[in-house]
């Protein structure tokens, strides 16, 4: 069976939608789909969003058995300036970025025969599928000049909070894995700073507000982001369908 993995609520809301479901429970906090997707059994992973749950649920994952093969399919932001949103990035590596400026990145490679089936499929299919590296890291990144500095350093393609702890999890396993990322907030512009919205959340809703009414130029960011994660929504399901369709 092959495992598709999102990471947040509206990155699975339309796909969802697409599966015929026989079972849905959570296991340790995870919520698991299992049915037919395109007249094909599939399981739906929902790990919640970071390293640490992403880790979390694919350690879930292989408690229920050993999977066929591995597709995490999710939002992020571009570090390479000729990305725009809704390009789509095959990942054939993914570098774990360090926390503390003394230790080395991890680097993790997709598995190269899946990565090459899901690039293919969806390369015929209307999808603009370019293959890259993608950077992960523990905070999301807003900033157009930490977008450019990464890309400077990594000539990356795109950056989000969950790839390399999955991989981390499956390769050990020797199980294929394949990461396909979907835009979200292109690198030539700044993203609304989602952690300091998320620290303002934990406080309370005033303090949201209070953040927004400081920086009104923030507000439209935010509006701009969910925007393009709704979008990313609808292309997460279409190209799982395409997916499970081709390789099963």
């Amino acid at each position: 069976m092959i495992v598709i993995i999102v990471a947040s609520d509206p990155e699975i809301r339309f796909l969802e939608k697409q599966i015929s479901i026989e079972e849905r429970n959570f296991h340790s906090g995870v919520l698991f789909l299992e049915g037919f997707l395109a007249g094909k059994k599939v399981l739906v992973v929902k790990s919640g969003i970071g390293p640490k749950k992403a880790r979390h649920a694919a350690k879930q994952v292989l408690k229920r058995g050993v999977p066929d093969g591995v597709v995490s399919i999710g939002a992020a932001g571009a570090v390479d300036p000729l990305l725009k949103a809704g390009s789509c990035i095959v990942l054939k590596e993914i570098i774990r970025l360090s926390k503390n400026p003394g230790e080395k990145d991890k680097v993790f490679s997709c598995d190269e025969y899946l990565s090459k089936k899901v690039f293919e499929c969806l390369n015929q299919a209307p999808f603009k599928v370019v293959e890259g590296i993608g950077l992960t890291t523990n905070l999301f990144i807003h900033a157009r000049s930490e977008k450019n500095r990464l890309f400077e350093k990594y000539t990356a393609q795109g950056v989000d909070m969950e790839s390399a702890a999955l991989a981390e999890v499956f390769s050990p396993e020797n199980i294929p894995f394949a990461d396909l990322r979907i835009i979200t907030d292109p690198a030539y512009c700044d993203t609304v700073d989602v952690n300091r919205i998320y620290l303002n959340k934990r406080k309370g809703v005033m303090f949201v507000l209070f953040y927004f009414l400081k920086n009104p130029c923030e507000l439209l960011r935010a509006w701009r982001l969910k925007t393009e994660m709704k979008r990313a929504g609808y292309s997460i399901a279409r190209a799982a369908e395409i997916i499970v369709s081709s390789l099963q």
